[in-house]
């Protein structure tokens, strides 16, 4: 293979997207899974079946590309094919998508600002234990136009967001 699997004819044809996953000598996994970003104003025109979101899982098969730490390195140690089951994407996801959809449209989107740092209504990890949101910008000045002016702040635009599945999900998925 020239260049990244990912553009190959098979891959795209398949609507197969690989993923590499690091576990580390802890048996854990650092980072949750981001995915492209998402634009305020667009998303609360979507429906959950029209979403982004709702297409990119319920029509794309992930090939993750396990690696785990020995003796500080990493090595290859399996892969998984895995889509994103139809009873987890129409109750825990939806859930998400649902409740951020909500913060952005009531303008409700920052909760507190406290010695300069902004906290949000989106929904964090602990709402299900399969996805989250949080940013996914360069700095927090990387920012998409809001629909709704925040009540709180009075913003205009707000950091780029984007979901992420939780990393203790990942760890079940490659687990099994």
């Amino acid at each position: 293979v020239n260049g990244k699997i990912s553009n190959t004819d098979e891959f795209l044809k398949a609507n197969i997207v690989p993923k590499t996953i690091r576990v580390n000598s802890k048996g854990t996994i650092k980072e949750s899974m981001s995915f492209p970003t998402f634009k305020f104003e667009k998303i609360i025109e979507e429906s959950w079946e029209e979403s982004e979101l709702y297409q990119m899982f319920s029509t794309t098969k992930y090939m993750f590309v396990v690696f785990v730490e020995k003796n500080g390195q990493y090595y290859f140690n399996h892969i998984k094919f895995w889509n994103m089951p139809v009873e987890t994407l129409e109750n825990e996801v939806k859930e998400v998508w649902n409740k951020t959809v909500d913060v952005i449209r009531d303008g409700n989107i920052v909760k507190d600002v406290a010695n300069g740092i902004r906290s949000t209504n989106f929904p964090g990890m602990s709402t299900n234990g399969v996805c989250h949101v949080r940013p996914h910008g360069q700095t927090s000045d990387d920012v998409y136009p809001l629909p709704i002016q925040d009540k709180l702040t009075g913003l205009n635009e707000y950091t780029k967001k984007c979901f992420w599945l939780n990393n203790t999900y990942i760890l079940k998925l490659i687990g099994e």
